[in-house]
């Protein structure tokens, strides 16, 4: 190359990062809104008192009932579920059983084309 045509090239590489570098700067919609300043600047802050709850509090004994409640639930429904758990085996076979034959009639169906 000649010299003329890499000082070319070299500003139309300039000229392309320039315009890259500036694709990447933020625009007005990436400002965010003005923001104000602080507030009250020249007072310390305080943290003698509580806020204030934005509803009422359980109180204990709420609290105590609740979890009573909450057990006896969890003992009722332990024990009904040791009770009758599960199927018996010929229960069990005759489900898969009626599984097996729903599954053959829907593949009968869709091999005929019938919807």
């Amino acid at each position: 190359m000649t010299k003329r045509t890499r000082q070319i090239a070299n500003l139309l590489l300039a000229a392309t990062a320039a315009a890259m570098l500036t694709a990447c700067a933020g625009g007005k919609e990436f400002q965010g809104t003005p923001q104000e300043g602080a507030s009250r600047t020249g007072v310390f802050p305080t943290f003698g008192h509580m806020p204030k709850a934005a509803t009422t509090q359980i109180t204990a004994e709420e609290k105590q009932q609740l979890t009573s409640k909450l057990d006896a639930d969890r003992t009722r429904l332990a024990a009904s579920r040791t009770g009758g758990a599960g199927f018996t085996p010929a229960e069990a076979a005759t489900l898969r059983q009626q599984a097996q034959q729903e599954t053959d009639a829907t593949l009968k169906q869709i091999e005929s084309g019938e919807e």
